[in-house]
């Protein structure tokens, strides 16, 4: 009886400890850009698709949030990932555009023009990593990331969900690709 009591207990404790699932070590998503002490809620989210110049695939991601019908905010940035086929997620470094040398030497993941608008000013990113990845079918996206802007103040963005989609017109392709920083050499 002992040790089916004690064969039991094992049992038990060995469930207990293996039962967590894989999900428990993911990131949990807020749906909020968080920036100078308010967190904002994110109720619209855009994606741009500028097509490939330069052996990059580019795409434009907005996050719009509120806090109250006066306060709002927006995170917009312009992605690239190496290959000219189609846009792969990952972890994208900053790049300073006005510092950086060559095409050759950036990284696979990169972006160099990111801003936070608020009604009252317009802050460009200067520093922090931007995770973004496929969270479902479609236009289903998470993306993450602490930021330091050019006010030295740090803003914090979580999302997980559907993006609307933009595909690129020709117009927008070349007028937003040869506006970017990315691809001046």
């Amino acid at each position: 009886m002992k040790k089916i009591i004690k064969l039991s207990c094992l049992l038990f404790v060995s469930l207990a400890i293996f039962s967590c699932s894989e999900d428990d070590d993911q990131e949990s998503f807020s749906n909020s850009i968080t920036y100078d002490g308010s967190v904002f809620s994110v109720e619209d989210a855009y994606l741009y698709d500028f097509g490939s110049s330069e052996g990059y695939f580019v795409r434009g991601f907005s996050l719009e949030g509120t806090l109250s019908e006066d306060m709002e905010i927006e995170f917009s940035g312009i992605f690239a990932s190496k290959g000219e086929e189609s846009f792969t997620p990952g972890t994208f470094k900053f790049v300073n555009l006005d510092e950086e040398g060559d095409i050759e030497n950036y990284p696979d993941m990169l972006y160099g023009e990111a801003y936070i608008f608020t009604g009252e000013s317009e802050l460009k990113v200067v520093a922090g990593d931007i995770v973004i990845s496929k969270s479902g079918d479609g236009y289903s996206y998470a993306i993450s990331g602490v930021l330091t802007l050019e006010n030295d103040e740090v803003v914090t963005i979580s999302y997980d969900g559907v993006f609307e989609f933009y595909g690129a017109s020709e117009s927008i392709t070349k007028t937003t690709i040869k506006s970017s920083k990315i691809f001046k050499k």
